[in-house]
């Protein structure tokens, strides 16, 4: 009998098993530090306003490309301030007032 791991190259198997290997050591950290993808954690606490614009320090040292939602204490939507994000500062809007956010800048 034939199974499908026969038929499937040597060469295929190790790229595959090295494939997982690669995959298996990537980690956002611990909440507060990342491991090994260049991001920064941030928790903040949003405007006491809903929906007005509130600025962000990060050290990134970049502008950062996103960000990932990881925590908040209460429903909230997170979205885009109107002025440009820069190498230190982000601009974020939420539409609930004073809402404790953390986020994983990428």
């Amino acid at each position: 009998m034939t199974t499908l791991d026969d038929d499937v190259p040597r060469t295929m198997r190790e790229l595959w098993r090295r494939l997982l290997a690669s995959v298996n050591f990537i980690s956002f950290g611990d909440g507060i530090d990342s491991i090994n993808i260049d991001g920064q954690w941030l928790t903040f606490l949003t405007d006491p306003t809903p929906d007005t614009q509130f600025s962000v320090t990060h050290g990134l040292k970049r502008i950062p490309v996103g960000y990932i939602v990881m925590g908040k204490d209460r429903a909230a939507d997170l979205y885009d301030g109107t002025t440009a994000w820069t190498i230190d500062t982000i601009y974020w809007r939420c539409n609930v007032a004073s809402a404790a956010i953390t986020v994983f800048l990428i």
